[in-house]
């Protein structure tokens, strides 16, 4: 593959992944503001769910979230990384840099979308990755986790969920 064959594919992919962001933004009004792309990076702002601000000796919850979505020169192939301005108490996020672990396994096919649906999961206690290697504030896996109620995103990219019918019945291939 050549180099500008790369370039064009970054560039077709980063323009979708900002399309599909202002998309979801549409669908989630209030929620998902302040949406801009420069160079290789997006940034927005989220608001809620509610979480417990990193570094702070009183409680301190945040309920606005800016954050910025890098997309390295070599994405799709490489995960985009994502970073809040204010890190929060949770295992997979940084405490100093706020870099969010979201991917334990990067898939070509992971987008913005699913990033902010983690993320938001993440925010509201109810994902986290144990794993050793995902885990930047180990304090925080002993701390008590209380699933906030939040309010998913509403998606834009719709995957068909199995039907009933179809769940626990073999098919043989022929």
């Amino acid at each position: 593959m050549t180099g500008t064959a790369v370039t064009d594919l970054y560039t077709r992919r980063f323009r979708s992944e900002v399309e599909l962001l202002h998309a979801l933004a549409a669908r989630n009004p209030g929620r998902i503001l302040d949406v801009a792309a420069e160079g290789g990076t997006i940034s927005l702002v989220l608001h809620g769910p509610s979480s417990m601000a990193a570094g702070t000796t009183l409680p301190c919850l945040i309920a606005r979230h800016d954050l910025h979505i890098d997309f390295p020169v070599h994405f799709p192939a490489v995960p985009m990384e994502m970073f809040l301005a204010r890190a929060t108490v949770h295992p997979n996020i940084h405490p100093e840099t706020g870099f969010v672990c979201l991917w334990d396994r990067h898939r070509v096919s992971n987008t913005v979308e699913h990033a902010l649906h983690k993320l938001v999961a993440m925010l509201a206690g109810q994902l986290q990755n144990t794993e050793p290697r995902h885990v930047m504030q180990p304090e925080a896996l002993a701390a008590p986790r209380t699933a906030a109620s939040a309010m998913p995103l509403l998606g834009v990219q719709q995957v068909e969920a199995p039907r009933q019918a179809d769940m626990g019945r073999r098919r043989r291939l022929q």
